[in-house]
């Protein structure tokens, strides 16, 4: 999982990046960008799963677990914005 949170960051994000600025207003574009984004998450998510299962169950770090309320709230907004630029404002996504 290591090389696709690698491959996405340095190779795929930059490029998705670009093809956003050109092209501001696609659906297309900006449904691409939303996806990636939300795989960055989704590889975020699954590292703070796999440091606490290391850990033995303690919080990796005491004030902040992403699947609490607060990392929960960034989720779904991601998933609104996907969905919104995919239906009715396609810039939904860099909000």
């Amino acid at each position: 999982m290591e090389l696709f949170d690698l491959v996405i960051l340095f190779f795929i994000f930059p490029c998705t990046t670009s093809i956003v600025a050109d092209n501001f207003d696609s659906p297309v574009a900006q449904t691409m960008y939303g996806i990636i984004v939300l795989a960055v998450t989704a590889c975020n998510i699954w590292m703070y799963v796999e440091l606490k299962r290391i850990n033995k169950g303690k919080s990796v770090e005491a004030d902040f677990s992403i699947l609490d309320g607060r990392g929960m709230f960034d989720v779904a907004g991601k998933v609104i914005g996907l969905i919104l630029t995919l239906t009715i404002f396609p810039p939904a996504m860099m909000w």
